[in-house]
């Protein structure tokens, strides 16, 4: 297998800031229609006890979804 190397001409497009430390969806490799439920994993499991996030996702036909969460507990 072969590994590609960005090159720095085309790295030097792109902020850091911008790319997704805990990459996508795609990345994961998740089945069809699980994509509300791993968003929302991944972000509980990055929040700190007492704060908040909120996880988007876009259904078929142009509608969308968020919800806001709160960390409420230590996970033992």
């Amino acid at each position: 297998m072969k590994l590609l190397q960005p090159s720095s001409r085309l790295m030097n497009r792109f902020s850091v800031l911008k790319i997704p430390a805990l990459g996508g969806a795609i990345s994961l490799s998740h089945p069809l229609g699980s994509s509300g439920s791993r968003i929302l994993t991944t972000l509980l499991h990055q929040l700190q006890p007492g704060e908040y996030g909120v996880a988007a996702i876009c259904n078929g036909g142009g509608a969308a979804t968020a919800v806001v969460v709160q960390r409420l507990d230590q996970v033992a």
